[in-house]
């Protein structure tokens, strides 16, 4: 009796195994043959969606544009989003033109969507992260600082889309950062403010050593200035927080960026305090910096705003004859890296006698010239461009700050600066 049972086991399970086999092959075939008779948009019609985002958003970190869809019928329908109305405009023009006897269904998503219900936030902590996904385990790209002011586009859960003001694209989470309106934006930028000089410090809760604290602050935080007593200066957070920081630690923003003076003695300074911080993969803070975030945040020091990549910045400025001695570079030049001049992966600030100092592993000094003790052959090998800022610089006259290689705060938010 055990045998026949057993057997009839046995033969139930090979049963089984069979069908569940046979239900995945019919199933993976099904799939594979909706893949392939999935509508689609026509050829002609991809290829103008690629010429449009080529034209208008060529730069997936700076902007959004997904253009998708299917033809059925008589009607072509698109599917996407996109942060540039020109952009969609010019789609949406150029598929009538070529299409002139199709229907278009225009189902592109112009941002911000109605997921966010203001368009506008301020960076409400020391350093807020901004991460390609919508996840905290996601990789990080930039860092926003205390007081900067950001665009929102969409939401996903406790996540948004936003811009930065140095044009980058990424996800923060919510508390990081203050939902306002435009009139919440303007108060914020039209008020008194002090950026923090030092380059970590402390808002305390009163004003006296060893009172509970607020927050951490940052070098380049930014934060509205309210009253003072004696050494201690009362300021204010976007989200109505108030604290406490010592005079010497931070200083009035509209009298720093009019005694802003980018040369290269301040340059060269400002980068040697940094000296021996960490090195963080997308930071821009001292708290870790990447190598732009490390050129970005000594310059930005100094009342310059640059683009946020290494191979952004190698496009500003004005062009360094480069030889092997480095013979026409000069302290506070940029000093550019990678396999290729078209591929800029790496970069430095120009010290000096063949030196310079750069965040890799931590902000460090190397040598460009062979048989220095801290001489580094890979960057040596790798060396591909030397460009000159500070001669380049101009003031931004809505924001007082120094901007060089076309940077402009409205360009970069697509003409959607905050007005009352």
């Amino acid at each position: 009796m055990n045998g026949l049972c057993n057997a009839r086991q046995a033969f139930a399970k090979r049963t089984w195994r069979s069908a569940s086999l046979l239900a995945l092959g019919v199933g993976l075939l099904t799939a594979a043959a909706c893949r392939e008779h999935r509508p689609s948009l026509p050829a002609s019609a991809r290829a103008i969606a690629e010429q449009v985002r080529a034209a208008y958003c060529p730069d997936s970190r700076l902007h959004v544009f997904h253009a998708d869809g299917w033809q059925v019928g008589n009607q072509i329908v698109l599917r996407g989003e996109t942060t540039s109305p020109e952009a969609h405009a010019e789609l949406l023009q150029e598929l009538r033109q070529a299409f002139p006897r199709k229907r278009l269904v225009d189902e592109i998503r112009v941002l911000p969507d109605s997921t966010v219900d203001s368009s506008w936030a301020i960076v409400n902590l020391s350093v807020a992260n901004l991460r390609r996904e919508p996840s905290h385990a996601a990789e990080l790209l930039n860092q926003m600082l205390l007081g900067s002011v950001v665009r929102l586009y969409k939401r996903q859960r406790d996540w948004y889309f936003v811009r930065t003001e140095d044009g980058y694209l990424g996800w923060t989470d919510d508390g990081g950062i203050w939902c306002t309106d435009s009139t919440g934006v303007v108060s914020w930028l039209v008020s008194p403010r002090v950026i923090v000089t030092a380059l970590e410090t402390l808002a305390l809760a009163s004003p006296e050593e060893g009172a509970q604290p607020v927050s951490d602050l940052v070098a380049g935080d930014v934060l509205l200035r309210l009253a003072a007593h004696g050494s201690w200066l009362q300021i204010r957070f976007p989200d109505g927080r108030t604290g406490w920081v010592r005079r010497g630690d931070v200083s009035d923003l509209g009298e720093f960026l009019r005694a802003a003076r980018p040369t290269p003695e301040n340059i060269i300074a400002t980068a040697l305090r940094l000296f021996g911080r960490p090195y963080l993969w997308g930071g821009t803070s001292p708290k870790g910096l990447d190598c732009s975030g490390f050129t970005c945040t000594v310059f930005r020091l100094n009342g310059v705003i640059l683009p946020r990549d290494a191979n952004m910045q190698v496009k500003v400025g004005a062009e360094v004859p480069l030889d092997s001695s480095l013979s026409a570079a000069q302290p506070g030049d940029l000093v550019f890296f990678g396999p290729s001049p078209e591929r800029i992966t790496h970069v430095g600030i120009y010290l000096g006698d063949g030196k310079f100092i750069h965040s890799d592993s931590h902000v460090r000094i190397n040598s460009l010239r062979p048989g220095d003790a801290d001489f580094s052959p890979y960057r040596y090998r790798n060396l591909r461009a030397v460009r000159r800022v500070v001669s380049q610089l101009r003031r931004d006259e809505m924001t007082g700050w120094y901007r060089v290689g076309g940077l402009e705060l409205p360009r970069a938010w697509q003409g959607t600066s905050p007005r009352v």
